[in-house]
């Protein structure tokens, strides 16, 4: 609870692995220039390194491919990474990121990752992680990680995750893990775990 339940969202800006790619430049150019661009196709090796170069983190993709890492205003399509992909707003389509993808706002479709998921708003659709995904709002839909599957609002579906679940409102589904579950609010169909 103290995990999630107690902390403010956190900026896209100041998560660790956002910091260690983006340079300075990009995340300044996304946070005071206010004009966003839609563009068909990028590709990156890095969030500095590529089509959109450094104006990149104002440009909503269709398709983009992120050899290495991406950085983005958004996407409304396709987008695959080698490593990780990093939407600062929303997200509307598919992604599949090598080790993990970062979601700064809503998030629509089907997300796919390696290792991990992150998303600063609601989602609909698909989630999978091989390891955790965390949302900080409400889900809709199916939510599937290979160790912990962590969430700040309402899950509605399935939760399904190798050792443990946590939602901070209610259930409209099941939570399923091998280890716990844990859901501060009402579940509606059921809690399933092997301990």
């Amino acid at each position: 609870e103290l995990l999630l339940k107690g902390l403010p969202p956190a900026s896209i800006h100041e998560r660790t692995l956002v910091t260690a790619l983006v340079p300075g430049k990009s995340i300044t150019a996304s946070e005071n220039i206010q004009v966003i661009e839609e563009r068909f196709f990028q590709v990156s090796l890095l969030p500095f390194i590529g089509s959109n170069q450094f104006v990149t983190g104002l440009i909503t993709n269709r398709l983009s491919l992120n050899i290495f890492a991406g950085y983005s205003e958004g996407l409304r399509g396709l987008e695959i990474g080698g490593f990780v992909n990093i939407d600062r707003n929303d997200v509307l389509g598919i992604q599949v990121g090598g080790f993990g993808n970062i979601v700064g706002r809503d998030t629509k479709g089907l997300q796919l990752a390696g290792f991990f998921n992150v998303n600063g708003g609601s989602f609909d659709g698909v989630q999978v992680a091989g390891f955790s995904n965390f949302v900080m709002d409400t889900i809709r839909g199916v939510q599937l990680a290979g160790f912990t599957n962590a969430l700040r609002g309402a899950m509605y579906g399935p939760q399904i995750s190798g050792f443990a679940n946590f939602t901070s409102r209610n259930v409209d589904g099941a939570q399923i893990s091998g280890f716990t579950n844990i859901a501060l609010g009402d579940v509606k169909v059921a809690q399933i775990t092997g301990f």
